[in-house]
């Protein structure tokens, strides 16, 4: 049975990600280009058996009420098995 891990955070989980509906089709500029990108390689080849899914949904700029308010689209109707979140810098501000 396969598991997804799902990337939530500000601009260091977004990593430039492509976001686009157009661009879903490709995969690799859908990780952004940062620690999701490693960890999802990483994991991808060591346990290709499992059929490992990863998304991410960071968005740069967020804080945490931004994520709060997306929580159902880009959380809860993903269904991950395994959230990672990275945020709080745009907080700090606040």
């Amino acid at each position: 049975m396969s598991k997804t891990i799902l990337f939530q955070g500000d601009s260091i989980t977004d990593g430039n990600r492509y976001k686009l509906k157009e661009q879903e089709w490709d995969l690799n500029h859908q990780m952004g280009h940062g620690y999701q990108f490693i960890i999802n390689a990483k994991l991808g080849v060591e346990y290709a058996e499992k059929d490992l899914k990863f998304a991410n949904k960071g968005v740069s700029g967020n804080r945490i009420v931004d994520i709060f308010a997306r929580m159902e689209e880009d959380i809860i109707n993903i269904r991950p098995d395994i959230v990672s979140f990275l945020v709080g810098i745009n907080d700090a501000g606040s």
